[in-house]
């Protein structure tokens, strides 16, 4: 089932919120690199991960690995509403 695009992005602020310690409310630029917002390379496999859970998806070791390069929230989340 496709999920709507608004909860994806709603729940990936959730998550990436959590995981870099932001204040709530905090603005996204969707096309901002997470590694300009303070994010390591393992927070970005963790939110991958989460990520995963959340939306009950498999995120292929490629992809991950793609996501976690350039650290492409924009990218991550075309996918998941795929």
């Amino acid at each position: 089932m496709k999920n709507n695009l608004e909860v994806i992005k709603t729940k990936t602020i959730q998550i990436i919120t959590e995981q870099l310690k932001f204040e709530p409310g905090i603005k996204i630029d969707w096309n901002q690199n997470l590694q300009e917002l303070g994010a390591d390379s393992l927070d970005l496999v963790e939110l991958v991960i989460k990520l995963e859970d959340a939306f009950k998806v498999e995120i292929s070791d490629d992809l991950m690995t793609q996501f976690c390069k350039e650290a492409n929230l924009a990218q991550m989340i075309d996918y998941l509403n795929q």
